[in-house]
């Protein structure tokens, strides 16, 4: 694992993908909108449906995205993509709570104080982190994290609410840094046998039977939660 997801070789492979995706990305987006974009964002990975991405999601934004007019784009475009329900109602929601953001800026300074390979990754993937909301505070109390292929470059987290809550999201980032790895790998190879993909195999991280490729990308996660 290490000569291609993990250590400074890994690292090495991922930031030449990276680079070659997000180009790949940039180039089509622009051609297609007849636009001049300078930068890649994390919506310019979606496969379909880009004709109706709403202009403002295309543009930069900075590491934490605190706009909350950007974020309703977001939530008019896209259902919150973490999976998490009471009943029929989905517990997250996108916004940026002004009350949270010191949980977000102590994390990320903790996050960022490491020197783990995990940093380097971070520091060449992610683009924007996009703050949900916790609808019912009871739920997920070490908080909500999700990352997903339509939107490489974006971590989807929110800001646990049992203590000590920096350290908890600092985990929670880095275990999403290691999806995204993951993720970018499938941009170019399926990894598992097209065949074997929801083939059902123990992950010893669930404890349980789970798609093959579900179970792989946790154990990468649970990889680089490790090393952080």
């Amino acid at each position: 694992m290490n000569q291609w997801i993990t250590g400074n070789t890994g690292t090495k492979r991922l930031t030449l993908l990276n680079d070659k995706f997000k180009s790949v990305c940039l180039d089509r987006i622009n051609k297609e909108t007849s636009t001049e974009y300078p930068v890649y964002t994390p919506f310019m990975s979606l496969g379909e449906g880009r004709e109706k991405l709403p202009k403002p999601l295309l543009e930069q934004k900075s590491l934490l995205v605190k706009d909350n007019e950007y974020l309703k784009y977001l939530c008019d475009f896209y259902t919150p993509p973490a999976n998490n329900f009471l009943g029929e109602r989905n517990t997250v929601e996108f916004g940026f709570e002004q009350s949270k953001e010191d949980t977000f800026e102590r994390a990320l300074d903790l996050f960022s104080s490491s020197n783990s390979f995990v940093v380097a990754v971070f520091e060449n993937i992610v683009k924007n982190i996009i703050p949900m909301k916790t609808i019912d505070s009871e739920v997920r109390k070490e908080g909500v994290g999700n990352s997903n292929r339509e939107s490489i470059g974006a971590l989807y987290l929110s800001a646990p609410s049992a203590e000590p809550r920096h350290i908890q999201l600092a985990i929670n980032i880095a275990h999403e840094v290691g999806h995204q790895a993951l993720m970018l790998y499938q941009t170019s190879d399926s990894i598992i046998h097209p065949a074997e993909l929801t083939r059902n195999v123990y992950s010893a991280v669930r404890k349980t039977d789970r798609p093959a490729i579900q179970s792989f990308h946790a154990l990468v996660a649970l990889v680089y939660m490790r090393d952080f």
